[in-house]
């Protein structure tokens, strides 16, 4: 990788390639890394670039000096250059010069330590003018001046390819193991800008091929990270003896470091290197478990080649199904599960990968594995499914997916609660629709001897009450008409309140009698002729707004009953008729039926 001229877009491109090089000097390198691996999938690397206009150049340092000194940046800060835009201030040696002053003026002399023809030479081995640095060199300058970083003049030469400087300073006795404030020394910065010239040649020299920054990277992680076939290869070229599998701080090999970026032709080139893929970090993570968790699924193949299992765990005991999972990769699933990895493979909590994918909400996931045969039903160690999980994540989307794959509703987690007691707790009205017409037991109780129905009335969700009482009623019925072997009508199936304009005129009717004409009493007396049960009743009353509630409790009662009319294609008109004569007011009977006979002929009266 060398500088480049550029003459417009510093602000741009140019800009987030030289942030790129941030890596936190507190140990918090993550985050650039993981922008610099997604700005090469761009189809970018991160060179080193010089811009010949001046007005940005000046914009740019000035960015990259507020970086510098910001200390909310300066956890940003990189293995390789604190303030990214020192890389390449070049100044106009006094004296005067053969080339041009550079779009990026120089650093204040306040943000520096070196000064003059010091400052002069390190420029000229930035820049890769050979004459120039003869010229210093015959002057007797200090040949390894460091700045305020602790570069030296071979790290720029190192660091921008400038191989005839590198060899220049190295005939007149420069330090290669000279390190700065980040631990990088010259041969770490020819790897992580892919300069394999310049790092063969540091090596034939004696350079210390083991050194390590502050991060523990070595000359191989760094060439990896910044996907630097070339300098990798040098592996065969020049270091049989070197160990491919050296760790940095954190237990990383280079291998790690290439599925933790998506490297895969690297790690691919590393395994046929006889590299090991069963070796932990620190976070006791396999090479596989890192490209699980970050989802680059082409290493999956190599990895497997060399091994041919991929069904170790890490030591959270998750496989790399469970770590894709999680984090929502299906792809990367997809092509695991090509390999017959474990689809049901647990945790030591019986955790198992759908669970994960419900947990952190990822649909994608969820479908890919219940098409591998994923237990849809399996319990944790407190028997919880995956549906309990989509329910208390109040998650619609993967409650349905996995009641359309089948899910059992009824299954009872170690408190003994359904996921329909859940919805019912949390008032959760669509996913509560969706459990009801899963055919949800509705008659089992919690450890608090509860049903979904108790808790629900105690939450004082209305809505969710009257939904579990049309179903209970509706399953009643239809347990009747099929052990009679009457057919049961077909169509929609809904709980949810009714809006339909067909049902308004009827809907208005029953809201008249519930509120002008039936006292306390009997709207109970009208509900038990119906076949409510006590227990409906209690969940109803519930609800309470003071001395008139019984009222609004009528009036629920009576658009409850009005619901299962319409589901078992009775006529309501007739049916409320035959109640009101059924509890003795006969005269009020007449009173609505004459009231509903006005409009019937245009309004009609179903639901659907």
């Amino acid at each position: 990788m060398s500088i480049t001229s550029h003459t417009n877009d510093i602000d741009g491109e140019e800009k987030e390639s030289i942030n790129l090089l941030s890596v936190s000097e507190n140990g918090s390198k993550e985050n650039n890394n993981e922008h610099m691996a997604a700005h090469r999938r761009k189809g970018s690397s991160p060179s080193l670039r010089i811009s010949r206009n001046s007005s940005h150049g000046r914009s740019l340092q000035r960015k990259s000096q507020t970086n510098t000194h910001s200390p909310s940046r300066n956890r940003d800060t990189d293995s390789i250059g604190s303030a990214g835009s020192i890389m390449f201030n070049i100044r106009t040696p006094s004296g005067g010069s053969k080339y041009t002053s550079p779009s990026i003026a120089s650093v204040d002399v306040n943000d520096e330590i070196l000064v003059g023809d010091e400052r002069e030479f390190h420029d000229a081995c930035k820049s890769g003018d050979i004459d120039e640095v003869r010229r210093f060199i015959k002057s007797g300058i200090d040949i390894n001046c460091r700045n305020k970083h602790d570069r030296v003049p071979m790290h720029w030469a190192a660091g921008n390819g400038h191989l005839d400087v590198v060899k220049e300073l190295l005939d007149d006795g420069a330090m290669m193991d000279a390190a700065d404030k980040f631990g990088m020394d010259t041969l770490l910065w020819g790897a992580w800008f892919g300069h394999a010239a310049c790092v063969r040649h540091m090596m034939h020299a004696g350079a210390k091929f083991t050194t390590k920054n502050k991060h523990g990277y070595t000359w191989l992680h760094c060439a990896v990270q910044n996907n630097h076939m070339s300098v990798v290869n040098i592996l065969t070229e020049e270091m049989q003896d070197f160990d491919k599998d050296i760790q940095d701080e954190s237990g990383k090999t280079g291998l790690h470091v290439a599925c933790k970026y998506g490297r895969h032709e690297i790690a691919q080139r590393l395994l046929e290197l006889n590299c090991k893929g069963k070796i932990k970090d620190n976070a006791g993570n396999l090479p596989l478990h890192i490209a699980a968790k970050h989802g680059f699924y082409k290493v999956i193949a190599p990895l497997y080649e060399a091994d041919n299992s991929l069904d170790d765990t890490n030591s959270d005991h998750k496989t790399a199904l469970h770590l894709a999972s999680e984090a929502g990769h299906s792809v990367f699933c997809l092509e695991l599960l090509k390999f017959d990895v474990d689809v049901n493979a647990e945790t030591e909590d019986e955790v198992c990968p759908l669970h994960l994918a419900v947990i952190n909400g990822h649909p994608d996931v969820a479908t890919v594995l219940i098409e591998h045969n994923a237990d849809i039903d399996a319990g944790n160690k407190h028997n919880q499914t995956p549906l309990h999980f989509a329910v208390t994540g109040s998650n619609s989307e993967l409650t349905r997916i996995l009641v359309k794959a089948g899910a059992n509703a009824s299954v009872q987690d170690a408190r003994n609660e359904t996921s329909l007691h859940l919805a019912a707790e949390n008032g959760l009205g669509e996913i509560t629709e969706l459990l009801l017409l899963a055919h949800s037991n509705h008659n089992l109780m919690d450890q608090k001897g509860k049903t979904p129905l108790d808790v629900a009335a105690r939450g004082n969700y209305v809505n969710i009450v009257d939904m579990i009482i049309k179903a209970e009623r509706y399953y009643y019925w239809r347990m009747a008409m099929q052990a009679n072997n009457s057919v049961v009508p077909s169509g929609n199936l809904s709980f949810k309140p009714d809006n339909h304009s067909s049902t308004q005129h009827l809907r208005s009717l029953l809201y008249r009698l519930a509120t002008k004409y039936l006292k306390s009493i009997e709207w109970k007396q009208l509900a038990f002729f119906w076949g409510f049960t006590d227990k409906q009743l209690l969940a109803i009353e519930e609800q309470y707004t003071g001395n008139k509630s019984y009222k609004e409790h009528g009036h629920r009662m009576l658009l409850i009953w009005l619901h299962g009319c319409q589901i078992s294609g009775q006529n309501p008109i007739k049916g409320l008729y035959e109640g009101l004569v059924g509890i003795q007011k006969i005269e009020l009977a007449e009173t609505m039926r004459a009231k509903a006979a006005q409009t019937e002929d245009e309004k009609g009266c179903s639901i659907s």
